[in-house]
């Protein structure tokens, strides 16, 4: 009989298949809102109105006498020996403008960025 022996060679045999892999990934980006405020500031305008002005001025003033008419009556007349310079006020309406402060309040578009993930 023949001796027997055995052999064991070991080999290798390359098979490929498909692979696939799901990846996740995380990412940032900004994005831009626009939004309005209301900003106030200070104006002025014209405002009309009425005011009294005065003025002093000297008139000559005399005290009255009754004198004869040369009729047999009597009337009523300045006594030019008697007489002051007298102060006199006079006033009289203006019409006049001021300037008056106001709040004038506009709505202005602003940018707001934020980050969205």
């Amino acid at each position: 009989m023949f001796p027997c022996s055995d052999v064991c060679d070991t080999k290798y045999r390359e098979k490929c298949e498909p692979y696939r892999e799901e990846k996740c990934e995380t990412y940032q980006r900004r994005q831009c809102d626009n939004k309005k405020r209301r900003e106030c500031h200070t104006e002025y305008k014209d405002v009309p109105y009425t005011d009294e002005e005065c003025n002093d001025r000297y008139v000559k003033s005399c005290e009255k006498v009754w004198v004869s008419d040369g009729y047999g009556g009597k009337k009523f007349e300045e006594d030019p020996h008697n007489c002051k310079d007298v102060k006199k006020t006079e006033c009289h309406e203006v019409r006049k403008t001021k300037r008056e402060p106001y709040q004038k309040c506009d709505y202005k578009t602003y940018e707001v960025s934020h980050q969205i993930t």
